[in-house]
């Protein structure tokens, strides 16, 4: 049932007492409405309100619900903040659970209430779950009157009937109307009054707040300009840089305060990192860099900061509590006691250095933006005195540096005029005494009085070789103090060889000087210096003409030298007088030599023109014999003769040279002549050596083959070829090769087995023209010899020509008689056998016949040739017609031969070469040749 329906049905009461209780009605809405603007006091205003209404209207309970937007389900929902009940009655404010309350168990209540509509309702027509709320308020009616505000709903103010079951007139529903109208007038009232009150705390809080901003700030720098003052005036850096840190620390209230610088990595691979120089710590609170061990360097990558690093680039001042923190760094400061960090950077010269930083240990406070503005204004003025600190340490250090490098070039000039004047001296001896030795002692002898040194060495430098496989110095002169130990007569370092200390002898073949404080040295070099009991030692490389030589050491035994650049070029003025005198020593010497090696090479030059003449005089002499002689081997003898008596060898030879062959697996060379002197043995008729194979000296074969000239002392020869030799009595042997038409034919071989002889190049030049005039001669004998032979052959071919016209014109004549025969005679059986005879007889045969062609008439048949009565034979010639086996002669086995006369072609030979089976049945009819001549009849193959 609705509620209009509900309402219908409640009684009626008479039209009096409705018009009192009307009246009675207004009069305490006129009251509520007075109190609700006498009383300042909005919640008093508000209960005497409804209290008034209530007493006025005669109801149990009157109520104000105001309307709420749950924040986490969206659903809007009413809580009871008003309320007042006749004594006796449940107060709902008081019954557990019952608010805030949900609108959905009423229906559309809501949505009526929205528009403005009161709802009036009896308990026990409400739905199932209202009328469980209105038992547990003991209501029996209700009535609700929307209370707007602005045009929204605001809530409701509630009547209820706990008694008897009340039914309210449009006139009281009209008044309460009303009622709720003032009571929102005066939440309205109420709500504005409280937010003027709200925004007058708001802005007292905000103006109490910059006020204490302020004074932070101003606080903070007002410490800036005390610590700016002391940072100006004080001298001692760190102290200041101290102060100030105290001062700061204290201005801002903090519990530690700090001033970090960066350090790059020098390899660009992380970050670096902040080490804290300074520190201020308030009482009670532990040290960072002296309570906690590792904690004085700050790892941007490792505290996992690396943004914080980014942002101090860029200028930035900020602060972050505890819960901003990563892990990392969470951990690290929970274990110094920090709840809040701030970082303020600080730039020198542009660059960022480092930071000020600060820990509240006892609260998580954080600086404002004035406040931190104010800070990083500090931290400008700690750059400020960083960079004027840095510009005067810079500026001290210059001048003592500039001091000492006076001092130090002073004293440079000095001992570089010591040694200048030394040097000059010892350049006068080295240019002015001829023995290179006794000026070079003498020299050295200068250095180490002008120099004040205990040793000087002249060491030479020698590369690796089979003897020494290292690189490697020798120290050949030597002047030293007394007590110092000669180095040149050290049991093991009067050579230093490369091994270990290749470095060094690499500095000093590039020109540069090597040397130093002996303890500051590498091993091994550092031990034997030590040995030598040298504590500074100094080796300037000697070049002569732009090469390597050697080196002059320089050794203190007595104290510690740092030369300098001027000193140490001073010492090269040294080494390149030494060097002009070595190379003027090494000049003189190589003339010397020179003229020596030059009168020994014209005394062999004259020697080898010498032999040369006898050469060629021995070689003309027998090429005169070669180009003369018509007996090629009588010439060759006589030669080979000649070559040996001219040459005065012991024997020489002429070989052949053979290629590999069926029954010569090598190539060898066949002596096939020869000349000895008395009691030398004959190669060419010794059991193995007359001929010589290229197994195992193929090299040599190889090298006579290009013409190349092969030969020299025997025993300096490689095996086999040496062993041959000297079974021989060979001492030196040459071999000269022998190119005919530019092919190698042989070799000229000479032996001298009384003596060793090296034979010049002039000399085996003149060889090669002996062996020439052989080469010549040869290849006048061949060509001789190939005309003879195709004389010769001309001949037999002319006969055999000559031979083949006549058998032809038989051939022809023999065939003009058959052929007229067969021709004329009209008999043809009688023309075939005289045609036949006249053949066989004319062309000398044995056998001619006819057989004709028998092709095969089924697949299983094979064709066959059949031998007619036309066939002439000589006397005791089988007859092969008549033959009981080979009258008839079948194509099986012979198939090519049937194919090629098909094609026209004459088959036949002797019958030895020809194929089975025709070759046994030649034989069986007494053949030795046969010729087959195919036979057309009409272009159509008949026979043969």
């Amino acid at each position: 049932m609705d509620i209009l329906a509900s309402i219908s049905v409640l009684p009626q009461g008479d039209q009096s007492i409705q018009e009192e209780r009307s009246a009675a009605l207004l009069a305490g809405v006129a009251k509520a409405a007075q109190q609700l603007l006498a009383i300042s006091d909005f919640d008093v205003a508000v209960n005497g309100a409804l209290a008034a209404i209530a007493t006025a209207a005669d109801i149990d309970r009157i109520y104000i619900l105001k309307n709420y937007t749950d924040a986490q389900t969206g659903e809007e929902i009413g809580k009871l903040p008003y309320e007042w009940t006749v004594p006796g009655i449940v107060r709902a404010q008081n019954i557990p659970g019952r608010f805030p309350m949900s609108y959905a168990d009423f229906g559309d209540w809501l949505d009526r209430w929205k528009v403005g509509e009161p709802i009036q309702a009896l308990a026990k027509h409400l739905s199932e779950p209202a009328q469980e709320m209105q038992q547990t308020d003991e209501a029996l009616s209700l009535l609700t009157v929307p209370i707007r505000l602005a045009g929204h709903l605001w809530g409701v103010i509630g009547f209820d009937d706990c008694t008897t079951e009340r039914v309210w007139s449009e006139a009281e529903i009209a008044v309460l109307e009303t009622a709720a109208a003032c009571i929102g007038s005066a939440i309205e009232r109420d709500l504005t009054r409280k937010e003027r009150e709200a925004a007058a705390q708001t802005r007292a809080a905000e103006l109490e707040a910059h006020n204490l901003v302020l004074a932070g700030r101003d606080r903070i720098l007002s410490a800036t300009a005390e610590v700016s003052n002391i940072l100006q005036t004080e001298d001692d850096f760190d102290s200041a840089v101290n102060t100030a840190i105290t001062i700061l620390g204290k201005s801002i209230g903090c519990d530690r305060a700090f001033i970090a610088q960066q350090f790059n990595d020098p390899t660009g691979k992380t970050l670096g990192f902040l080490r804290i120089l300074y520190e201020w710590d308030s009482p009670g609170i532990s040290s960072q860099t002296q309570d906690y061990e590792g904690l004085r360097d700050i790892s941007w990558e490792e505290w996992g900061i690396a943004d914080w690093f980014y942002r101090n680039l860029q200028g930035e001042a900020f602060g972050e509590t505890t819960d901003n923190f990563s892990e990392r760094f969470r951990q690290l400061q929970e274990t110094v006691g920090t709840q809040a960090v701030h970082n303020i950077p600080i730039f020198v010269e542009g660059h960022f250095w480092g930071a000020v930083g600060t820990d509240h240990c006892l609260e998580k406070t954080l600086l404002t933006e004035a406040e931190l503005a104010a800070f990083k204004t500090a931290a400008n003025c700690i750059g400020n005195a960083i960079e004027r600190h840095r510009t005067r340490q810079e500026r001290e250090a210059a001048a003592q540096l500039r001091a000492a490098e006076l001092e130090a070039h002073n004293h440079a000039l000095a001992e570089r005029d010591r040694i200048l004047e030394a040097t000059a001296a010892a350049a006068n001896i080295m240019l002015t005494e001829e023995d290179f030795e006794k000026a070079v002692n003498s020299a050295l002898h200068i250095i180490g009085q002008g120099l004040d040194v205990d040793r000087v060495l002249l060491g030479q430098h020698y590369e690796a070789c089979s003897l020494q496989k290292e690189n490697y110095i020798q120290f050949r002169n030597e002047w030293v103090t007394s007590n110092t130990l000669l180095q040149s007569q050290h049991p093991q370092l009067s050579k230093i060889s490369d091994d270990g200390i290749e470095e060094i002898f690499n500095h000093l073949q590039a020109g540069k000087i090597f040397g130093g404080v002996v303890n500051e040295m590498s091993e091994p070099f550092r031990s034997g210096q030590q040995e030598l009991g040298v504590q500074s030692t100094y080796s300037i490389p000697i070049l002569v003409n732009g090469c390597f030589w050697g080196v002059i050491g320089l050794d203190d035994c007595h104290r510690q030298t740092r030369r300098s650049e001027a000193e140490l070029e001073a010492l090269r003025t040294l080494a390149n007088c030494i060097a002009s005198a070595i190379e003027r020593d090494r000049t003189r010497k190589e003339r010397e030599a020179a003229a020596q090696l030059r009168a020994a090479e014209l005394e062999a030059h004259n020697h080898a023109l010498a032999e040369r003449d006898r050469i060629l005089e021995a070689t003309a002499a027998a090429a005169n014999i070669m180009l003369t002689e018509e007996d090629f081997e009588k010439a060759v003898n006589s030669a080979l003769h000649i070559i040996g008596q001219g040459l005065d060898v012991d024997r020489v030879l002429l070989g052949q040279h053979y290629e590999a062959c069926s029954l010569q697996k090598e190539n060898y060379i066949q002596f096939r002549n020869e000349w000895v002197t008395s009691n030398t043995l004959l190669q060419s008729q010794h059991p193995q050596l007359s001929k010589i194979s290229d197994d195992g000296i193929e090299e040599i074969f190889n090298h006579l083959q290009a013409g190349k000239i092969f030969g020299g002392v025997v025993n300096e020869m490689s095996e086999p070829f040496r062993s041959g030799q000297q079974e021989l009595g060979v001492q030196s042997t040459y071999s000269i090769p022998i190119l005919v038409n530019g092919c190698f034919w042989g070799v000229i071989g000479l032996d001298d087995c009384h003596r060793q002889t090296r034979r010049s190049e002039a000399e085996l030049e003149a060889l090669r023209t002996l062996a020439n005039c052989i080469a010549s001669a040869i290849e006048r004998d061949r060509t001789r010899k190939e005309r003879e032979a195709a004389a010769e052959f001309r001949a037999a071919e002319l006969e055999a020509h000559n031979h083949a016209l006549a058998e032809r014109d038989r051939i022809l004549e023999a065939t003009a008689a058959a052929a007229n025969l067969i021709i004329t005679e009209p008999d043809f059986d009688q023309a075939m056998s005289a045609a036949l005879s006249v053949l066989g007889e004319g062309l000398d045969l044995d056998r001619i016949n006819l057989g004709e062609y028998h092709a095969a008439v089924s697949p299983n048949d094979v064709g066959y040739h059949k031998f007619s009565i036309h066939e002439w034979t000589s006397a005791n010639t089988i007859v092969q017609a008549y033959h009981p086996q080979l009258s008839k002669i079948s194509n099986e086995g012979v198939e090519f031969i049937v194919e090629a006369l098909r094609k026209g072609q004459v088959f036949g030979g002797t019958v030895e070469e020809l194929p089975e089976p025709f070759r046994s049945n030649q034989l069986e009819l007494g053949v030795k040749s046969t010729y087959t001549v195919p036979v057309f009849v009409d272009g159509d193959y008949w026979g043969l």
